[in-house]
């Protein structure tokens, strides 16, 4: 089966992603991973009480070593997690045995969100970082796929790096953008990069 140059450019990330897992970047801190933290991002927790969102199907895209899923998954969601690094899912799956989450409430999967096999739909999306990773190409494929497993009544909210608003525009031809505003990555012990944190809704067209 032949390959675009796209998908071959995506695969590439993808391997370079897997590598600096298994090379142990994450635990370093080094390249593009983001501060460990073992709290909820304050910015997702205000946002999702904010909305008076408690409950549900959540989907984390870019999960890594799902120090964040553990923690939706402790608050009440039901929640699937994702990474396109197979070794940062084995991670995660260990992580969540050792805090005592079962698969029916905690579920990771080793999934690209540009060629995603998921199926169901969520009440929430919540993505730290991982968007802000991606090549310009990447994007309308993100925000398209992104639309497609968001519920019609669903809350998508993401975190990029700061300066990076032209990300913004091929999620608008899917998304509106209900609140926003500057902050940080936030992190233990050291404070994370400055960020934007959007909080968006889907578009969706009654027939």
């Amino acid at each position: 089966m032949e390959m675009n140059d796209e998908k071959l450019k995506t695969l590439a990330i993808t391997l370079r992603w897997e590598a600096r897992y298994r090379q142990g970047e994450h635990l370093t801190g080094e390249g593009a991973f983001l501060p460990e933290l073992a709290t909820l991002d304050r910015d997702f927790a205000e946002a999702l009480d904010r909305f008076g969102v408690r409950r549900g199907r959540l989907l984390e895209i870019g999960t890594g070593v799902g120090r964040q899923a553990i923690c939706y998954a402790r608050a009440g969601f039901e929640v699937t997690a994702v990474d396109v690094s197979a070794t940062a899912i084995e991670q995660a799956r260990r992580h969540a045995e050792m805090a005592g989450l079962g698969a029916d409430t905690l579920r990771f999967a080793a999934d690209n969100i540009l060629h995603t096999g998921l199926k169901d739909r969520f009440d929430v999306i919540a993505d730290r970082g991982c968007y802000a990773t991606l090549k310009v190409w990447e994007w309308p494929v993100y925000a398209r796929n992104v639309h497609g497993l968001l519920k019609p009544d669903g809350l998508f909210l993401l975190k990029i790096n700061a300066g990076q608003q032209k990300r913004l525009g091929p999620l608008e031809a899917y998304f509106l953008i209900e609140q926003s505003y500057d902050t940080h990555y936030h992190g233990e012990p050291r404070q994370g990069p400055p960020a934007g944190f959007f909080i968006l809704k889907p578009i969706f067209v009654r027939g």
